[in-house]
């Protein structure tokens, strides 16, 4: 009975071994596609500043409002909360993959278009090197800018008319380490160090009968800079119920950026002068809050606010000020 029971034991570790090089192994070959690739989809609304923001969140916050800083499991990843880590089983290697699909419709003035894409929104890996501490590597993008737009107009004082074609592409990308320990019984902190990458890249032409050759501007950006926030939760269980609370916060941060700019006519390119991207992170404080019965059910709630006081715009018709989100 012994021998029996000491095979039993042996033949989970080895399966547990087994997938945590499965894991890694998906884990490191995302990564080079990821990167080589970019990841993006089709938005009018990335042509401003830098491109569409994508809030953290897993598939089980999305499917309760978005709620997410007082939650934690011991078999899913929370990014929302850095603290939440130290609740991963110790028997456990997780993979956690995300991937959206949308299919817009666009219609203006002058046209209108359907399109179909995709995204990877996620790749992160969490385990448990020791006991108390938990850890998760991932990468997702922050901010994503991929559109193509057309405008006609008539030349002043002219009958020909000059059409002018904005595009753009490019990405933020967020590869970050996050550690959680657990202080007391019910009590854990965590800090989330990431390093944001990419580059965006903006273009106009425009082509007309008055020229003989159609000209272009060309943007660049490049974007490179270190973050760090932080959380805390305290959670107990009665045996029937559970209740835990969550506190998320992080600094004003305005990350490091580098841009060129050129302006092609024909064959001939001239480099010009060009305006870093005002890229900043905003200084943030959350509160969240779960109550629940032990499978049954399970109530959440979060307030969110994100100041941007003293950054500034590129563009001087926005002005940035705060944003404050609830989500049940």
């Amino acid at each position: 009975m012994k021998s029996e029971k000491n095979k039993r034991i042996l033949l989970v570790i080895h399966k547990i071994r087994f997938r945590k090089k499965i894991y890694f192994f998906l884990f490191v070959n995302i990564l080079p596609f990821w990167i080589t690739y970019g990841q993006s989809m089709l938005s009018p609304y990335s042509f401003f500043g830098i491109g569409q923001i994508h809030k953290t969140g897993t598939g089980i916050s999305s499917g309760m409002g978005g709620t997410g800083i007082a939650m934690s499991s011991d078999l899913s990843l929370n990014p929302m909360n850095p603290a939440s880590y130290s609740s991963i089983d110790s028997h456990h290697f997780l993979f956690d993959f995300g991937f959206t699909v949308k299919q817009s419709l666009y219609n203006s003035n002058q046209s209108f278009g359907k399109h179909f894409d995709g995204m990877i929104r996620k790749v992160a890996i969490g385990f448990k090197p020791f006991e108390q501490i938990g850890i998760s590597v991932g990468l997702r993008p922050y901010s994503t800018v991929n559109y193509s737009m057309k405008e006609t107009e008539k030349a002043e004082g002219e009958i020909a008319t000059v059409e002018k074609k904005f595009q753009g592409d490019g990405a933020i990308n967020q590869f970050y380490y996050s550690s959680s320990i657990r202080l007391f019984r019910n009590f854990s902190a965590g800090i989330n160090l990431s390093y944001f990458f990419g580059s965006i890249n903006k273009s106009e032409i425009s082509s007309s009968e008055l020229f003989t050759e159609s000209y272009c501007v060309q943007q660049n950006y490049y974007i490179r800079s270190f973050y760090a926030d932080y959380g805390l939760q305290y959670a107990f269980n009665t045996g029937k119920y559970t209740f835990s609370i969550g506190i998320t916060t992080g600094n004003a941060k305005r990350l490091n950026t580098s841009s060129t700019a050129w302006f092609a006519v024909g064959t001939d390119t001239i480099k010009l002068s060009s305006e870093s991207l005002t890229i900043g992170l905003p200084s943030k404080y959350g509160f969240g809050f779960l109550f629940g019965k032990i499978n049954s059910f399970r109530i959440a709630a979060d307030y969110e606010v994100s100041r941007f006081d003293g950054m500034t715009s590129n563009n001087p018709l926005l002005t940035i000020t705060e944003e404050k989100r609830i989500s049940v």
